[in-house]
């Protein structure tokens, strides 16, 4: 799951013709990236772009998925950066993904003319309230999926949360948190993301080396 961080600012800025193009050209741009690494394109609403990798693509789904997200941040970053100016924002666009893996039901609903593909389950819930919990182009993903991927593969990117410790932040390599740690304490957002707040959560940092298979 992928969404445009600070989406509603950018969006202020611009003429509605203007921002539907910026979006519209980013996720043109996104496209090979999640084709590359062999998304299922989903519903999805607004500015959230939803992919799902699934078993039945290769057993490198879930590092699929990682690579995948990486790139996007990447995309994203570079995008502005090139065509900013171009669209009249002057702040850099960033992706904020959250990556789940579950058990789901797949299949397909006609929508309009088309048909798009969907999942009935949590997996879906839970990638969406992650990506509005991150921040700034951070990737969050659940330890239900890092936990998954086999031992060998793990070394392949770097993960971890932030801990405050005598007035710094500082990185806690191959760990993991409690969602809610990481919550504002205002209603609002326990509101909308306290469904996720016992979920044990790690931020996906980089790559050492190119994940395959």
């Amino acid at each position: 799951m992928a969404s445009i961080h600070d989406s509603k600012k950018i969006c202020a800025k611009l003429l509605p013709s203007k921002y539907f193009l910026l979006i519209n050209d980013l996720w043109k741009a996104a496209s090979p990236i999640f084709d590359k690494y062999l998304g299922t394109y989903g519903s999805h609403a607004g500015d959230e772009m939803v992919y799902y990798f699934t078993k039945s693509k290769g057993h490198q789904y879930l590092t699929n998925s990682i690579n995948c997200a990486i790139e996007l941040t990447e995309l994203a970053y570079d995008f502005s950066k090139l065509c900013g100016r171009s669209y009249g924002i002057d702040q850099n666009v960033h992706l904020n993904i959250g990556l789940h893996e579950g058990q789901e039901f797949f299949g397909t609903i006609r929508s309009g003319g088309g048909v798009e593909f969907t999942a009935l389950g949590s997996s879906l819930k839970v990638a969406r309230r992650l990506s509005e919990l991150a921040a700034d182009g951070e990737i969050w993903a659940t330890k239900e999926l890092v936990s998954r991927i086999p031992a060998e593969k793990i070394d392949h990117f770097t993960f971890g949360v932030f801990r405050d410790q005598t007035r710094e932040k500082m990185m806690y390599p191959e760990t993991f948190a409690l969602a809610g740690d990481y919550m504002e304490s205002d209603s609002t957002t326990v509101s909308s993301l306290g469904s996720i707040a016992d979920y044990a959560i790690t931020e996906i940092r980089s790559r050492t080396g190119h994940l395959h298979g």
